[in-house]
């Protein structure tokens, strides 16, 4: 009983230690893709605050007085 009650912890522990570095590297590569992606994102704002005017009181809008 003992020999088999070990063999089955050395797989499960095996088993684990195999999900476990699956994890990490999923992990890594979800991390990789959001920080390009937050890069990509900051480029872009970054090219679309140069093309960014503020808009300007049309001369017809009067702002309502209390």
């Amino acid at each position: 009983m003992a020999p088999t009650l070990a063999i089955v912890l050395s797989l499960l522990a095996a088993g684990l230690a195999l999900l476990l570095v699956r994890e990490n590297k999923l992990r890594r590569a979800l991390q990789a893709l959001c920080s390009r992606l937050l890069n990509r994102l900051a480029n872009v704002a970054g090219q679309n605050q140069s093309l960014y005017r503020p808009r300007t009181r049309s001369s017809h809008f009067t702002p309502r007085r209390r």
